[in-house]
Order: structure tokens, then C-alpha cells, then sequence
């Protein structure tokens, strides 16, 4: 029996720090999600550069870029095609999480629908 539990999350002007991103998803905890939809909005008038992560802390050796400075333009949405990307939270065991950073600083929102706890 899986679940149906579709969810919207939205971050309001993401981090210009690359060393300290946005965590933009998180699973629950003890859950696996499917992101099935990720757009980024620029709300400047000038193109931003924007890089995403994700964060595996059942072995750091295994983080991985999703997008590397990819350019947005001006006033415009990007939608991220992640093709059903799983997502999880292993309790005790570890988790995963999506952190992004832009190049300037209250230009980025993002936008993302996913569907929360399949494994039960």
C-alpha cells in the first residue's frame, strides 16, 4: 500500500554562501520521497548562477553536484528535470538532502512538489 502524499516545499531567497547553503529537501524522518518537480525562480533583473547539491550523510564521500553555477536567467523560472529522483531518510542510518546556493544574494526562490513516503 504506497502512499499518496503529494507536498509542496518553497525557499525564499536561497544562500550566496557556498558555505553555508540552503537546505531546499529533507525527507521526514524514516522516509523516502520522490521529487517530481523543481523549478528555480530568479526574481532580479540580471542572470544568476545557481549550484545544487545533494547531500548524502550515509557516506559524505558519495555528495554529488546536480547543477554546477547553471545560469538563470533574468526574471525568469527554471524547471529542473530530475525524471522521479528518489530521496531519503534512513533514520539512525543516515539521509539525504537537496542544498543549493546562488550567486547573488535575494535572487533565488525554488519551488518543489514531490511525493512523500512511498516506502510505506
Amino acid at each position: 500500500n504506497l502512499a499518496n502524499d503529494f507536498s509542496a516545499t518553497t525557499k525564499a531567497n536561497i544562500s550566496n554562501n557556498s558555505g553555508s547553503p540552503t537546505t531546499l529537501y529533507q525527507p521526514f524522518s524514516a522516509q523516502v520521497d520522490v521529487i517530481i518537480g523543481f523549478f528555480i525562480i530568479n526574481k532580479t533583473s540580471s542572470a544568476v548562477n545557481v549550484t545544487l547539491n545533494v547531500t548524502n550523510s550515509f557516506s559524505t564521500d558519495d555528495n554529488i553536484e546536480l547543477a554546477n553555477s547553471l545560469p538563470i536567467a533574468a526574471n525568469s523560472v527554471y524547471e529542473l528535470t530530475l525524471g522521479k529522483m528518489v530521496i531519503v531518510d534512513d533514520g539512525p542510518n543516515g539521509t539525504m538532502a537537496i542544498t543549493g546556493h546562488a550567486s547573488a544574494a535575494s535572487a533565488i526562490d525554488v519551488y518543489i512538489n514531490s511525493l512523500r513516503d512511498v516506502n510505506s
